[in-house]
């Protein structure tokens, strides 16, 4: 009987385990304070770009682009990962980074949940249509994959500044057990 016990326990603690596990960014779990995950990037070869708080800025070579990788925290946890691709100034090179990358999400976390790929209003015929779409929040790039432990979102973004407009493709790994705990204390503030 002691034995059956045992085993039964063990099964229960390999559930457990399972289902509290957190998604991981490039093998490493989105969890834990945000000072931690810095020094693991660094371990990857990252360099670390901002000094405390959240975000914090490393960059280096992730999918074998040059990337800036953003690392939130929600209540002092890293909840979020947010990879930002190269600025590209045509929607050619812009439009084929995007499909690069979800052809290699396809292949990890099998097909996506939700996928939108459209221009708001009209359809742009060439290049030059297509980057003022993206310029002015026409172009509606955006593909999730959902699982277990958290959500992947890949999009098409732009930043405008009084004098420089980035377009750039945008991925996004958010931890399904620390976003829970963020938002569960912020409802508590209510």
């Amino acid at each position: 009987m002691k034995k059956i016990i045992n085993i039964l326990l063990c099964m229960l603690f390999a559930l457990t385990s399972c289902t509290n596990s957190h998604m991981e960014f490039m093998g490493i779990p989105i969890d834990g304070e945000v000072e931690n995950f810095v020094m693991k990037m660094k371990q990857k070869g990252f360099k670390y770009k901002s000094e405390g708080g959240s975000p914090a800025i490393v960059e280096g070579k992730f999918a074998g682009y040059d990337c800036a990788v953003g690392i939130m925290a929600s209540k002092q946890v890293v909840s979020d990962i947010f990879v930002v691709f190269p600025n590209e100034d045509s929607w050619n090179l812009l439009s084929s980074n995007y499909y690069n990358i979800k052809d290699m999400l396809t292949q990890k976390y099998g097909t996506p949940s939700n996928c939108i790929e459209e221009f708001q209003g009209y359809t742009p015929d060439d290049d030059k249509s297509k980057m003022n779409a993206v310029e002015y929040n026409r172009c509606n790039y955006i593909t999730t994959y959902e699982t277990g432990k958290g959500d992947i979102e890949l999009s098409i973004k732009t930043m405008k500044g009084i004098y420089f407009n980035k377009y750039f493709v945008l991925l996004h790994y958010r931890d399904k057990i620390n976003s829970a705990k963020g938002i569960g204390t912020d409802i508590d503030d209510l």
